[in-house]
């Protein structure tokens, strides 16, 4: 029945891509205007029960919440980027005094207001600002809450600041910074006193949309110096290196790991900042003694999450603990799968589920690093004992030709350490879905005599373990 189920869900979502793919060809003949209209007659086209058209605050209970052709509208209006800004602006202009009818399944009403802010906050265009908090201000009794509440939400992200007490895993901590004059209220319930010292705010200190990030970034260094530990957390959220905020990673990564010097056996887990520690991958190694110290006072060996953590990192320290455990952790990963058999299954909390987790963590993590896959921990074994003693360029650039050819072999795992390995390398699996704002991608596909057309222009990255195109 599982494999059944599983089944029908791939032929869905796949059905449903080809589809997506399909109805994106002929938008690119579109103008402007008429990409806009048909963004609206897309949204409203509801053929079946897994769609929906765009709703401020309705739910979204199923993928794909709206039919392929809106969903390839979409892409088009990001795929243009900035020149779709004032289009989608006027369109907004018209939308929010609009009052559509309410949609027959959910109790909310259709309208595009949140669909629209989003893709201008996703094509970050300033000039979205204004519109946004003219809503938030009410639009002269117009905008109801569901699209005030959408509107704040984007002039959060658009402008990186927020006038509320700011807790961590709570609405747009991640994107945006507490304001010194943030008031300590629930944001749903004081939209007009967000709206009037967000307008201040954009006549005065934030008049300049091009230094929003510059003063983001002088906040966040201030909240990264408190001992509101909460706001260092979000603060360091702020900067996290797959946002590409942080212009000073060093400073970052040293108050980082003072955090985590600072912690004791048995303190709190959330409190230890070891995860944003090894998301920024080798350049946190000068710090790979505290993160081993944390990782064995856990007092757990199949501790799994935090061997995937310090895959991030690498390097002979990260190495050399991997290899010390690994001998315990296959054996009994090993004992296990020969008393319950290869299929078994388990439930999230069971300690089995456990071994076998880090067996795979402490594996992939050998591998990523030396640069290919091994078929044994014999393997592994010999690999380190002859190249222990090399830099980890030497692991990766020795192995470039055995890892391209178990990728063009389609072998389990290559893909992933060959995205982290060559990350310029075209034709991955990974995030093709997600083209480029303002610029059209041309997907390519492998091509196993890449590595050989382009080795000469491959510079290594000690900072992200990696070899990158010279340009």
């Amino acid at each position: 029945m599982r494999k059944k189920l599983l089944w029908i869900v791939c032929i869905t979502v796949g059905c449903w891509l080809a589809c997506a793919g399909s109805a994106f060809a002929d938008l690119e003949k579109l103008t402007d205007a008429e990409l806009i209209a048909e963004y609206e007659a897309a949204g409203l086209a509801v053929n079946g029960p897994h769609e929906e058209p765009p709703m401020d605050g309705g739910p979204r209970l199923a993928l794909p919440s709206l039919n392929p052709r809106a969903q390839a509208v979409q892409r088009e209006i990001l795929q243009r980027g900035v020149q779709m800004v004032p289009a989608l602006i006027a369109f907004l202009e018209q939308e929010v005094p609009k009052e559509r009818e309410q949609h027959p399944r959910f109790d909310a009403a259709v309208s595009f207001v949140s669909d629209t802010l989003k893709l201008l906050v996703q094509i970050n265009d300033p000039r979205a600002a204004p519109i946004a908090l003219r809503i938030l201000e009410g639009w002269d009794g117009k905008a109801n809450e569901h699209k005030q509440r959408a509107a704040l939400n984007a002039l959060e992200r658009l402008t990186y600041c927020t006038f509320y007490k700011v807790r961590p895993h709570a609405n747009n901590y991640r994107d945006s910074l507490q304001h010194p004059q943030a008031v300590d209220k629930e944001w749903f319930s004081e939209y007009i006193t967000l709206a009037k010292l967000y307008r201040e705010w954009m006549q005065g200190e934030g008049k300049d949309p091009s230094q929003w990030i510059e003063l983001a970034r002088k906040r966040a260094r201030q909240l990264l110096a408190g001992e509101d530990f909460d706001q260092v957390y979000c603060a360091a959220t702020f900067l996290r290196p797959s946002a590409g905020r942080d212009d000073n990673p060093d400073a970052t990564l040293a108050r980082l790991a003072e955090l985590a010097g600072k912690m004791k056996k048995g303190d709190e887990p959330h409190t230890y900042w070891t995860a944003m520690i090894t998301d920024y991958g080798p350049r946190a190694r000068p710090y790979a003694a505290i993160l081993l110290r944390i990782q064995k006072e856990q007092g757990m060996m199949n501790n799994w999450g935090g061997y995937a953590q310090l895959r991030k990192i690498g390097g002979l320290e990260i190495l050399s603990y991997l290899f010390e455990v690994l001998p315990k952790i296959s054996a009994e990963a090993d004992a296990i799968r020969k008393k319950d058999g290869e299929r078994a299954g388990y439930t999230s909390d069971d300690p089995r589920l456990a071994w076998l987790s880090s067996q795979r963590e402490v594996r992939f993590g050998i591998d990523r690093w030396a640069g290919r896959l091994f078929d044994s921990d014999a393997e592994r074994e010999a690999w380190w004992k002859e190249n222990k003693t090399k830099p980890p360029e030497d692991w990766l650039l020795a192995n470039l030709d055995i890892l391209n050819k178990q990728v063009a072999d389609n072998k389990l795992w290559a893909w992933g350490i060959a995205h982290e390995v060559l990350p310029d390398m075209p034709g991955y699996p990974f995030g093709e879905w997600q083209r480029e704002i303002g610029k059209r991608k041309i997907e390519e596909p492998f091509r196993e005599e890449w590595l050989g057309e382009h080795r000469d222009k491959l510079r290594y990255d000690a900072n992200a373990g990696c070899f990158r195109l010279a340009h």
